[in-house]
């Protein structure tokens, strides 16, 4: 059966819900195609990079009460969708990362918390999810010839990398338990950096990535970043990499599932102060029964990168996909 799926990678402005509903709800409203998954970034409507704990505050929501499922509500209602949408959520006294999926109804499927948090989502008070192995879920559609269940992960940016970069690399937590779930969908909304991010240019003084930050900041009002349209390979390699239990190769000594694993990671472009995201989401297909190859990269054939969007552009990419 085929899965339509979306991404929708923007620049949303710190702490300006209204503003960055208002831009989704634009985009969308130029997009004429049919979706059955939606997806857009990691905190989608409030920005990421809050400096403080007291920053962010005023935007954390209740799973089902704030900005972000009111606008994930009115799209997968508009789009008969399921929609992902990554949001600041506030039980009690506790932060999480989340993500909401909301189906077609505009009802709560499941509210996924982010497990392996980084250094920004500690800055602001960031608890990880105490529910820990990435347990899968079942995400279903219904079909003119019937409904579509699949077995499906959500992860959140950092649950890509190692376990607070101090796990072993080849651990691969979140992609092999995805792998140990034989999910045949994943889905990750990001906000995730560039490499070249003055925030991590460790040869760069206070002053200099000050600096380099008001340069970008200027590029993007003008519209004159360069390559702005094309994806950053780098990226989208490194998170084939990531997923490498999916990848056909001589040393994945794990027995091949039995389906294609299709995988949509929705990033965010822009900067917010001197964090500069690396945009490039993208849609792409892990196939077990491809030929085996050395390359760790795009160029392996056991993978099939559908669609990226650039790595500085705000669009919606879209793949019609067989599951």
């Amino acid at each position: 059966m085929k899965l339509r799926i979306a991404c929708l990678q923007f620049n949303p402005i710190l702490g300006r819900v209204d503003q960055n509903v208002a831009k989704i709800n634009h985009m969308m409203s130029r997009f004429n195609k049919d979706i059955d998954l939606l997806v857009l970034p990691e905190l989608a409507v409030t920005g990421y990079n809050f400096p403080l704990k007291k920053e962010i505050e005023p935007f954390l929501e209740i799973s089902g009460e704030g900005a972000s499922f009111r606008v994930a509500r009115e799209l997968s209602r508009k789009f008969s969708c399921t929609t992902v949408i990554g949001y600041p959520e506030k039980l009690g006294s506790i932060i999480y990362n989340s993500a909401l999926v909301v189906n077609e109804l505009g009802s709560i499927v499941t509210n996924y918390r982010k497990s392996h948090l980084y250094e920004t989502d500690e800055t602001w008070g960031c608890s990880e999810n105490p529910v820990r192995n990435f347990p899968p879920l079942t995400l279903s559609w219904k079909k003119n010839n019937g409904s579509l269940d699949i077995t499906s992960n959500i992860g959140i940016c950092m649950d890509l990398n190692p376990y607070q970069f101090k796990a072993d690399f080849n651990e691969f937590e979140f992609a092999m338990n995805a792998w140990k779930n034989d999910a045949s969908l994943i889905i990750v909304p990001t906000a995730w950096l560039s490499s070249e991010s003055p925030s991590i240019q460790d040869n760069l003084s206070h002053v200099e990535k000050a600096e380099k930050s008001r340069q970008i900041q200027e590029k993007f009002a003008n519209g004159v970043l360069e390559d702005a349209a094309n994806p950053s390979k780098s990226l989208v390699d490194y998170w084939i990499v990531r997923l490498f239990p999916f990848l056909r190769h001589p040393y994945n000594g794990l027995p091949k599932l039995g389906h294609r694993t299709t995988v949509a990671i929705c990033n965010r472009v822009g900067i917010e102060d001197q964090v500069l995201y690396g945009g490039s989401s993208s849609i792409m297909q892990f196939d077990p029964l491809a030929g085996e190859s050395d390359a760790l990269d795009a160029s392996n054939p056991s993978v099939n990168v559908l669609s990226s969007a650039g790595w500085a552009s705000e669009e919606i990419i879209y793949q019609e996909v067989e599951i």
